[in-house]
């Protein structure tokens, strides 16, 4: 069972085994609007960090780091949009080789996901402010920390054995969403065709 006292716990048992982390968090089954809420939250989290990252940065470098123009539920809302659709996509996709993960499972999984970026996200503002030549560090860590995780998580989620399969799908699956996003955005109106091309 997951709760206050066991936090700190379960991350740290996300980075040691997280496949059995991912079965927990699975088999915990918490209810449909909590997890919908844990989302909220965790995108909120990393929005308002990553704000806070952009304004500490911005000062350290005096001013020559530029700021991004949006706000923290901007932010909140685009991160959202890509866990739901990472959900979604990962549940398809997994089940096209056999997969039995269901939406709402792999949705918590990505919000744990999160959570756990998050925790390292502060870790990083910490850094940045007593040690700054780490933070690109940090960045890279965080990156292969997450594509580590989503490889282990959806291996669990859908009972597969072979990693290097799973981290193959996970970039393919990543570079077509990306060109996918791409024509999207051109068809809207949104990103000049020249850029795109």
């Amino acid at each position: 069972m997951l709760g206050p006292f066991h936090l700190r716990h379960a991350i740290l048992q996300t980075l040691k085994a997280p496949q059995d982390l991912a079965r927990t968090l699975v088999a915990y089954n918490p209810p449909a609007q909590a997890r919908w809420i844990g989302l909220a939250v965790v995108v909120i989290l990393s929005g308002c960090l990553g704000i806070l990252g952009g304004m500490i940065l911005h000062q350290m470098t005096g001013g020559t780091a530029e700021l991004a123009g949006f706000n923290p539920i901007t932010m909140a809302a685009m991160q959202a949009a890509l866990i739901i659709y990472g959900a979604g996509a990962t549940v398809v996709v997994g089940r096209l080789f056999n997969g039995q993960g269901k939406f709402l499972d792999a949705l918590l999984l990505l919000t744990w996901i999160e959570f756990v970026l998050v925790v390292m996200q502060v870790v990083q503002l910490v850094l940045l402010l007593v040690a700054p030549v780490t933070f690109s560090i940090i960045s890279i860590l965080l990156i292969a920390v997450m594509f580590y995780l989503l490889v282990q998580f959806i291996a669990a989620l859908h009972g597969f054995r072979s990693l290097v399969a799973v981290g193959i799908c996970v970039i393919c699956t990543f570079f077509a969403s990306a060109m996918l996003a791409g024509v999207v955005l051109v068809s809207l109106g949104f990103v000049p065709a020249t850029l795109a091309n």
